[in-house]
């Protein structure tokens, strides 16, 4: 059976036996260079659950295992300190040194890695995903939730333009976009336009996908093409996109184990949610927020700064330059 294998450094497709036992899964792992212990941790299924490992004679069958799942594995640091604290040595040694150092090494292996805005669940973590300030966030944010990479950008503007370009419902007139149709087909192509609520509708309807819009300073969620099988979740600063994951790894810098879009249904439905409101929460307080009263704004046109939406919206009004970005005041 092919199994995908995911620790935090890499993923692999590694093939066993269909009638492999654990330990004879472990041991190929070792001897493949996938990790270099046998005191390891592996958690499978959705959302991640610890595999039993305590009996290497049962089969991988035995314990739930089957062809095409998805192992996530990690070093177990307390297995491993495990015999130091029990070996063999005077009683006054075990008791000090040998105690102190498995100790230690369960607090840094349980501590998630970087300077990531995170919220712990029961099993895994929530984690921002952040992606560049370039104009195309929203773009970015939904193709690396849906399609596991940030480069789908320029398709998604793309599946946009031929969403109004075909719409007979006069859904997208130009009373509704703010610009003639065909202007607003050639402008939401660019990659300096920012895309928003139009967006976010088309693409969730094309994507079968809610999408789910936090907006951190209000902690009000947007809610798009409600009802779906999956959604996903978008934190908005008041003018940037990001996107959250689950990840049941603890190397937070490590996206392998991520997983963005949630079926409605799964286990963690309700605590990802929850997640995303407490970390909303925790990235308010941390200036994630921009004040678009107050920010400073650049129209890129003519490059002319303003302070606050406001008067960007003015200027827009007055000249149809339309392409803005956000510069340090």
């Amino acid at each position: 059976m092919r199994l995908k294998v995911v620790t935090p450094e890499k993923q692999e497709v590694v093939v066993v036996d269909d009638n492999a036992t654990i330990g004879q899964l472990v041991q190929q792992l070792v001897d493949g260079g996938t990790t270099t212990t046998t005191s390891i941790k592996v958690r499978s299924g959705f959302p991640p659950k610890l595999v039993d490992m305590t009996e290497p004679s049962a089969s991988l069958l035995d314990i739930g295992i089957r062809a095409g799942d998805k192992l996530m594995v990690e070093e177990d640091k307390q297995a491993e300190a495990a015999p130091v604290a029990a070996s063999a040595v005077p009683t006054v040694n075990a008791t000090v040194p040998p105690a102190a150092t498995p100790a230690s090494k369960t607090t840094a292996s349980s501590s998630p890695k970087g300077n990531i805005p995170h919220i712990q669940m029961p099993v895994g973590y929530l984690v921002l995903r952040r992606v560049p300030d370039d104009n195309s966030c929203l773009f970015r944010s939904i193709s690396y939730a849906v399609m596991s990479n940030m480069e789908e950008g320029s398709q998604l503007r793309s599946i946009v333009a031929d969403a109004i370009r075909s719409d007979t419902t006069s859904t997208y007139s130009a009373a509704i976009l703010g610009k003639p149709v065909d202007e607003y087909i050639d402008w939401i192509q660019k990659p300096t336009s920012w895309g928003g609520a139009i967006e976010l509708q088309i693409l969730s309807k094309y994507l079968n996908i809610t999408i789910h819009t936090l907006d951190v300073e209000t902690t009000r969620v947007y809610s798009f093409n409600e009802g779906m099988p999956r959604f996903i979740y978008l934190l908005y600063s008041g003018i940037h996109y990001d996107t959250v994951a689950y990840t049941p790894l603890s190397d937070l810098n490590s996206t392998e184990g991520d997983e963005c879009a949630i079926g409605i249904d799964s286990e963690i439905a309700f605590e990802f949610a929850d997640a995303v409101q407490k970390l909303g929460k925790k990235l308010n307080n941390s200036r994630y927020v921009t004040n678009t009263k107050t920010f400073t704004i650049k129209c890129l046109v003519c490059q002319n700064k303003f302070k606050g939406e406001k008067d960007a919206s003015k200027h827009a009004q007055e000249t149809m330059h339309l392409e803005f970005g956000e510069v340090d005041a």
